[in-house]
């Protein structure tokens, strides 16, 4: 009898010790491995990708290009969320540009990039996030955002804290994925319905934000955008915004 009652109280005892080990080194076992299987799959999506939005971010660039002639110096570039880097083909020569980005995992990817890429400009890499941006007000001439805002936990402090490392008159350029306009469509109700498994596939990033209006309420002095339909991209991610605003 007392070996009957002895033996919950052991197997009890083992699967909390295993319990407690596993939550003690969490970091490592579970959110370590997730940051690498995002840097990994989200690298594969960034090569997909890339070709199919290759007119969208070559007139979208051209911002950087005009704006280089017009101040006739070479730019410093803060780029958020940078990911492996995909957009450095569509900067300007003699661009310093610094890559800021949560998962370290994205580094050995984004080196790759650099060195495919083989032009003039000069990376530094910069582990952060957006919401509290590691700069100095007013340091960088343009920031890039693309396809970040849809992960970010506060898309109006991360709005901010650009507007604060820009300089007067600087450029803040972004391409997303956003929300159906007409609320009242499948299209919307899909992708309210996509939201879940995709912020858990896809390290937060949501499906149906309405980025737009939260760009156009940053006080931002001017601002451009274009409304495109990406169609590579699965149905619920379809709709973007892209365009520039000046501080």
């Amino acid at each position: 009898m007392e070996t009957e009652e002895s033996f919950p109280f052991y197997k009890t005892a083992f699967v909390l010790v295993v319990l407690a080990i596993i939550w003690f080194f969490r970091e490592t076992i579970i959110y370590n491995s997730y940051k690498k299987y995002f840097a990994w799959i989200s690298n594969k999506i960034t090569e997909n990708v890339k070709e199919g939005l290759k007119d969208e971010k070559t007139r979208l660039f051209q911002v950087l290009h005009d704006y280089k002639d017009q101040q006739e110096k070479n730019l410093t570039i803060l780029e958020v969320g940078s990911g492996a880097a995909p957009n450095l083909s569509f900067y300007p020569a003699n661009t310093k540009v610094v890559c800021l980005e949560p998962n370290q995992h994205n580094d050995s990817y984004a080196n790759e990039n650099i060195k495919k890429e083989g032009n003039s400009i000069s990376v530094d890499f910069v582990h952060g996030y957006a919401e509290a941006l590691p700069f100095e007000n007013e340091t960088f001439d343009i920031v890039v955002c693309t396809l970040v805002l849809c992960s970010v936990e506060d898309m109006k402090k991360c709005l901010q804290e650009i507007k604060r490392v820009l300089r007067q008159g600087g450029k803040y350029v972004f391409l997303e994925h956003v929300g159906y306009e007409n609320k009242k469509s499948w299209a919307w109700t899909l992708q309210c319905v996509m939201n879940p498994l995709h912020r858990v596939l896809f390290d937060g990033c949501e499906t149906h934000r309405d980025t737009e209006t939260y760009i156009m309420a940053a006080g931002f002095s001017d601002f451009s955008v274009n409304r495109f339909t990406h169609k590579p991209f699965p149905s619920w991610i379809r709709p973007c915004i892209s365009g520039f605003a000046t501080k």
